[in-house]
């Protein structure tokens, strides 16, 4: 009951004031440095990450459609550094933001951190070998995609 009644005394005390003054307040209070955020050790420029994730998408963009049409090994090389680049950037971007910094002294960043690499490196690997000892990543997609279903006799 002592938190209803804390609540409530804050909830009118904040009512009576005005509203420009309510949000200087709140942003004074979330950005005190009484709070445990700070920003990550790892990537201190979110501006160049952003950057790069968007430099990949546009390639993507440009070589998918041109990799599907015209099938050959050097677009599959294009296609699968991007894709595991953006991929890099994406789960990298997801562990700074949301895995605990204060955890295990920083051991659970850097352990994400380094799965999220070895995924990206195994991925990578992966698509070259598809690339260069296989069909290509295109033509892969090309046969999915011209599978017809099954008749069924019912």
């Amino acid at each position: 009951m002592n938190h209803f009644k804390h609540c409530t005394t804050l909830y009118k005390k904040f009512t009576t004031i005005p509203r420009s003054y309510q949000i200087r307040l709140f942003c004074q209070q979330s950005s005190s440095p009484k709070t445990k955020w700070r920003p990550s050790l790892g990537s201190s420029n979110y501006a160049n990450h952003w950057r790069l994730d968007r430099a990949f998408s546009w390639i993507l963009l440009g070589v998918l459609p041109l990799g599907l049409t015209y099938p050959c090994k050097a677009l599959d090389v294009i296609i699968a550094i991007c894709v595991v680049g953006h991929q890099q950037t994406g789960l990298s971007s997801v562990v700074t933001d949301y895995v605990r910094k204060d955890l295990l002294r920083g051991m659970a960043t850097k352990a994400a951190h380094g799965v999220t690499a070895g995924l990206s490196v195994a991925t990578l690997v992966g698509l070259l070998y598809l690339t260069f000892a296989d069909i290509g990543i295109t033509e892969t997609v090309r046969r999915i995609w011209a599978v017809q279903p099954k008749e069924s006799n019912v």
